[in-house]
């Protein structure tokens, strides 16, 4: 098609299934940004379960090649993450943002899915654009070998490893578990989109309740950056906004 679109979102099947890796290479990321609109926004998805840490961060790494502003989200059960770019710096307007909420039928079609509040949607964020670029790399073999490939059509790398993590039962928590590491990329101010959120309103108790239930944490934990003053010194500040229980199989960076 020559026509252009304001957001596209892609959502193949897993890429261990034959032929699915096209759908992740750079040549397939590059023809979904020259269709994009101007402030156009794109959506890639891929998931973290029986995948490597690997092969995560070879997906991320061919997206951000192609496009100059990324952010990195991963949903409520830490199960999935959705690589969001654009070809030009996009701003979102978290005064519009704030709006919306208050539309009845946007209100009603995200409380469907548990979201009452902004913060709890913005809180999904893991990444902003200048941190993303920061991330360090997972030290493997196969990391190492590859260091600096991309996922290209001449070197399908996906499409002939996805069967194998998807064999082991390989479970990719690096890119979420980097984001609770105490010594993980230094963040910059305002990258995060909640961050920004709350420098401009201080969360009411509702929405710190609301952030709380849909994320599945206690009524009575606090929330780094929600409730700043209540936590203990040293304490890294996002170190409960997800659930931190889970297996991590390898760290990002971990030797």
């Amino acid at each position: 098609t020559t026509r252009r679109y304001d957001a596209i979102i892609s959502e193949p099947s897993n890429p261990w299934v034959a032929g699915i890796g096209n759908l992740f290479t750079r040549e397939h990321f590059q023809a979904i940004a020259d269709r994009l609109a101007p402030r156009g926004v794109a959506l890639q998805w891929i998931h973290l379960y029986e995948i490597s840490d690997e092969l995560v961060d070879l997906v991320a790494r061919t997206w951000l090649d192609v496009f100059p502003e990324v952010r990195i989200l991963v949903d409520r059960g830490q199960r999935d993450v959705f690589l969001v770019g654009s070809r030009e710096p996009f701003e979102v307007d978290l005064d519009a943002l704030l709006a919306r909420f208050e539309t009845p039928a946007v209100k009603k079609d995200l409380a469907r899915d548990g979201i009452l509040a902004p913060e709890a949607l913005l809180a999904l964020e893991l990444f902003g654009p200048k941190q993303s670029r920061l991330l360090p790399r997972p030290k493997t073999p196969f990391a190492e070998r590859h260091r600096d490939k991309l996922h290209v059509d001449d070197l399908p790398l996906l499409e002939t490893e996805a069967p194998r993590a998807f064999f082991r039962g390989a479970s990719a928590r690096g890119i979420v578990s980097v984001a609770f590491q105490a010594n993980r990329p230094p963040e910059p101010p305002g990258d995060r989109l909640l961050e920004r959120l709350l420098a401009k309103r201080p969360a009411t108790v509702e929405a710190r309740e609301a952030v709380r239930r849909y994320l599945g944490r206690e009524p009575k934990m606090p929330w780094p950056e929600l409730e700043p003053e209540v936590l203990p010194e040293g304490v890294p500040r996002r170190s409960r906004l997800y659930r931190t229980d889970l297996p991590v199989s390898m760290p990002l960076g971990a030797k």
